[in-house]
């Protein structure tokens, strides 16, 4: 799995120049094409983004999470464009449609054609991307047709394709979660809380020994 991981990085790397790495819906900037991961362990998920950011995306310096039935991390890299703050826009559109576990979109956006897929409650590793080429982005939406069993088929209604629904961009960002990136290395949670207990504890140690080598050594005797 982790070698798939690194020739889909390769294969984002040489391609990253026909893809968008944000759009923009009624004034919001939204992050798109980041690297999703299924979540292991929610409770510390600092160790998964930090081995997939070295492992898997070298570079990534920023992560967000997406909690639901099927937890999930997305990484990117700052050099791209990306900033600490910024919304990630998958995670909106999964929510906004969070009744359906599968789903298969395309949506027409300010810098070309935002392609999201979900299954089974994940978003696919290459299934958050904006393509700069209409074509690109229908025949990416046109390879997943094949797959059965989509709870929704969203694409452009010029595209005029049998089965698919034209659905609004605006009106659905509105209904979904707001999940902002973050800095990977800045500590968190319940790793932030153990690192300020174990730095009280060794100041604690360090003032007994102190205390204790100036005020309750034993008196020297005399010669």
């Amino acid at each position: 799995m982790l070698e798939d991981a690194k020739l889909l990085d390769q294969d984002y790397e040489a391609n990253a120049n026909k893809f968008a790495s944000n759009v923009t819906v009624d004034g919001v900037t939204y992050a798109t094409g980041l690297f999703w991961q299924p979540l292991q362990n929610v409770d510390d998920p600092v160790t998964e983004v930090n081995d997939a950011a070295q492992g898997i995306l070298e570079g990534a310096d920023l992560f967000c999470i997406k909690q639901g039935k099927a937890p999930q991390f997305g990484i990117c890299t700052s050099a791209q464009g990306y900033k600490s703050g910024m919304l990630a826009g998958a995670v909106t559109v999964a929510t906004a449609l969070g009744g359906l576990s599968s789903f298969v979109a395309v949506f027409k956006v300010d810098k070309g054609w935002w392609y999201v897929c979900v299954r089974n409650d994940i978003i696919l590793s290459d299934g958050d991307i904006v393509f700069l080429s209409e074509d690109e982005a229908k025949n990416q939406f046109m390879s997943m047709l094949a797959v059965p069993d989509w709870g929704r088929k969203i694409a452009p209604k010029d595209w005029g394709i049998d089965g698919t629904e034209d659905v609004d961009i605006s009106s659905l960002m509105g209904k979904g979660m707001r999940v902002k990136l973050q800095r990977i290395k800045a500590l968190r949670g319940a790793k932030l809380y153990m690192v300020i207990a174990i730095s009280s504890v060794v100041a604690m140690w360090l003032v007994s020994v102190v205390i204790n080598s100036i005020f309750l050594a034993p008196p020297k005797r005399p010669m």
